[in-house]
């Protein structure tokens, strides 16, 4: 029991150091998860209007894993 008290604390650290759990983004903030992902890609990011259709098909976890995402291969992870 003392380990399991002293362990779970410790796991749930790591996974919010570690962004286990992004928060959902809604569609209508797809205007900021194409900026983000234009800084985050720079010149490599497609156009904004096929980038605009993605993030519309996509879910709000996978929209906000984006958001989270700070290297273009997290961003890839998303989808």
């Amino acid at each position: 029991m003392k380990l399991l008290k002293t362990s779970v604390p410790a796991i749930i650290s790591i996974c919010l150091l570690a962004s286990c759990s992004e928060q959902p983004v809604p569609a209508s903030e797809c205007d900021k998860v194409v900026a983000h992902i234009k800084a985050v890609l720079k010149d490599k990011a497609p156009s904004s209007s096929k980038l605009s259709a993605e993030c519309k098909a996509a879910t709000d976890e996978q929209r906000g894993c984006v958001m989270g995402a700070d290297k273009p291969m997290k961003i890839l992870q998303c989808m």
